[in-house]
């Protein structure tokens, strides 16, 4: 029984650490239509019906988290003046919110 324990405890901080070695820093850049940078914007990352990460973006528009790379998101977005933006989708590479125009 010992050693049956020993196997599973083994095999569980072997999954933790290759979870854990497949998440990496990502930044988030949010945008209005022109390009230009949503400074401050306030960013949430969901997965699934788990919000993971929020705060607002910085003064060049970024947020930085941790996700698992080729895990999927749904990543919204809330400039200062109200506008939303949303991105959904594998979190490989660069990942960019646009904030949509006023209508």
């Amino acid at each position: 029984m010992k050693k049956r324990a020993l196997i599973l405890g083994a095999l569980l901080i072997t999954a933790i650490a290759v979870q854990t070695a497949m998440a990496g820093m990502f930044s988030i850049y949010v945008v209005y239509q022109d390009g230009s940078p949503a400074a401050n914007a306030y960013i949430e990352v969901w997965q699934g019906d788990n919000r993971i990460d929020s705060g607002p973006a910085d003064g060049n528009g970024i947020f930085s988290t941790s996700l698992r790379e080729g895990g999927t998101y749904n990543i919204t977005a809330k400039a200062t003046d109200g506008r939303t933006g949303s991105w959904d989708g594998q979190a490989y590479g660069t990942i960019t919110v646009k904030i949509q125009d006023k209508q």
